[in-house]
């Protein structure tokens, strides 16, 4: 969505923060804001159902809402880049892992417990 941000005429850059609930656009120098605002409009509302679009000022420089950051369309592109391989684990990932451990640790104790029993053959004992 960022994209089709970005390709409005007028429009710089656009962001969004940590929650995805507020969208930033930073406009070239003589963007028209009104045709720029009314774009915007139409892309949110296209691409997001569930809310409405609300312009919020033309402030410059607008701080992100209390303790998040904003983000534009790069630097959400590599942070999914980055979470990619753990979400393609999936939740199973853990499970394995520890299944596998226990598996592993049952065969040792077999072994351990056979090779006791077969050294005390050796000896005599059993």
């Amino acid at each position: 969505m960022l994209a089709q941000l970005d390709d409005i005429d007028g429009v710089e850059g656009s962001f969004v923060n940590d929650d995805g609930t507020v969208i930033r656009l930073s406009l070239r120098p003589g963007a028209d804001r009104e045709k720029v605002a009314g774009a915007a409009r139409r892309v949110l509302s296209q691409e997001v159902g569930d809310r409405v679009p609300v312009r919020l000022g033309g402030t410059a420089g607008a701080p992100a809402p209390r303790g998040q950051r904003w983000w534009d369309r790069g630097r959400l592109a590599a942070d999914a880049a980055a979470e990619a391989p753990a979400a393609a684990a999936g939740p199973w990932a853990g499970w394995l892992a520890a299944l596998l451990l226990a598996c592993v640790a049952a065969l040792a104790f077999l072994w351990w417990r056979h090779r006791g029993r077969a050294a005390g053959r050796n000896l005599g004992i059993g």
